[in-house]
Order: structure tokens, then C-alpha cells, then sequence
């Protein structure tokens, strides 16, 4: 599993990185659009290959598809970030989104918010506060 999020951690700064080129070359709405555009095209051909698309439960299609335009809006939205400053600050401020996870899940999900977790989450805010600002 660490391997794993290490790699996503490695790839997503590649991709952050030559996402700010895209956008200052296009604009945000591109490199989301072009970003959501290639995972639905890999998903689905996965599934039409695989002969599971028949298979698959249509009617979550508006749910997900709801859910995927907040996705894509708070893309768009940090990718807009990119016009006004450097990487690491804007993905650094995306990175709250910890913060704001742990949160909404104690409100609507009900999960426990123990001491360590409200310690980790001052961290976070302090490392943000110290490469933000």
C-alpha cells in the first residue's frame, strides 16, 4: 500500500506540474475536461472489453454523474489557482481537503474524530500555514 501512495504521490506531482503547462497554454476548463475525458474513455472501454458494461448498474449513472461534476468543478477551480500562482502553493492549499474530508465525515458518515486525528489535522494546517505563507 505505501508503494502504492508513493507512486500516485510521484505521479500526481508529474501530472500537476504539466498541468500548470496546459493551462497557462489553454485554460483550466482543457485540462480538466481532457483529464476526466481520458479516465471515462479507459473506464469504459475496461468494462466493454472485460464484457462487464452490460453488466453494469445504469442506474447510479446520475448519482455518479453528480458527484463527478463537483469532482470536476474543484478542478477546474485549482487548476484556475495555477493562472496565479506556483504549484506546490496551490496543490498545497488542495491539500486542506484533508481537513474539510475529515470533517464532512464526522458530520454525514458519522466516523469518529479521536484526539490523534484532530493532532494530525493541526499539523496539516501548521505545514500548510508554513508553505503557503
Amino acid at each position: 500500500g505505501a508503494k502504492l501512495a508513493l507512486l500516485v504521490a510521484i505521479l500526481g506531482a508529474v501530472g500537476l506540474t504539466l498541468g500548470k503547462i496546459i493551462v497557462l497554454n489553454s485554460s483550466p476548463f482543457m485540462l480538466s475536461a481532457s483529464t476526466f475525458l481520458a479516465v471515462a474513455l479507459v473506464m469504459w472501454g475496461s468494462l466493454k472489453v472485460r464484457g462487464l458494461w452490460h453488466k453494469t448498474d445504469k442506474r447510479f449513472f446520475w448519482p455518479l454523474f453528480g458527484i463527478g461534476a463537483v469532482v470536476g468543478l474543484s478542478n477546474v477551480l485549482m487548476d484556475s489557482g495555477f493562472l496565479f500562482g506556483i504549484v506546490p502553493y496551490v496543490t498545497v492549499l488542495k491539500r486542506t481537503m484533508v481537513i474539510w474530508t475529515m470533517v464532512l465525515a464526522h458530520l454525514f458518515l458519522k466516523e469518529k474524530l479521536t484526539s490523534w486525528r484532530l493532532i494530525g489535522a493541526l499539523i496539516i494546517i501548521a505545514g500548510i500555514v508554513l508553505i503557503a505563507f
